[in-house]
């Protein structure tokens, strides 16, 4: 069982990163950036710091001004991560299409479906996982869209309230 189970990880793994690849060549070829994709490439940032467990990749798309509404602020979520980072290492992110919807010309929501893994030190595969919808607040500052707020729940609950 434990052997099939290692298996079924590794078809998966290799799957996400044949995914990830074509997608790759599919983004380098669609001609002008538009604001939707400059919103979605920061939502990518955020993703492709988590998988190299890089604090300061992340960071970057954080706003100062960060508030998911519950207090939590931007220094909260760089300890946060930085204990995540300590602890478990890179987190895998698979995200899957993202919608964006701007309210006028300098803030946007961005929703989506992410999967977050966590890889089992020694192994190639996954120890744990967890699908999480989200759906991101983003402004624009000086000529960057930055996160300013989000909010998450099991994937299997839908999208956050409000959607």
């Amino acid at each position: 069982v434990g052997v099939e189970r290692a298996s079924v990880r590794l078809v998966a793994l290799v799957a996400l990163l044949v995914a990830l690849a074509v997608g790759g060549m599919w983004w380098a070829t669609r001609g002008p950036v538009t604001e939707e994709d400059r919103v979605r490439v920061a939502i990518h940032q955020v993703a492709e710091g988590a998988e190299g467990a890089d604090l300061g990749a992340v960071m970057l798309v954080i706003s100062e001004r960060y508030d998911d509404g519950s207090g939590v602020g931007k220094d909260a979520i760089r300890g946060f991560l930085f204990r995540q980072f300590q602890r478990r290492g890179p987190i895998h992110v698979t995200l899957g299409p993202i919608t964006v919807v701007f309210q006028g010309e300098a803030s946007a929501t961005a929703s989506f479906q992410a999967l977050l893994l966590e890889r089992s030190p020694g192994t190639p595969w996954p120890a744990d996982g967890d699908a999480q919808y989200f759906e991101v607040v983003l402004q624009l500052e000086e000529a960057e869209w930055r996160v300013v707020s989000h909010e998450r729940r099991p994937a299997g609950e839908g999208p956050p309230p409000g959607l």
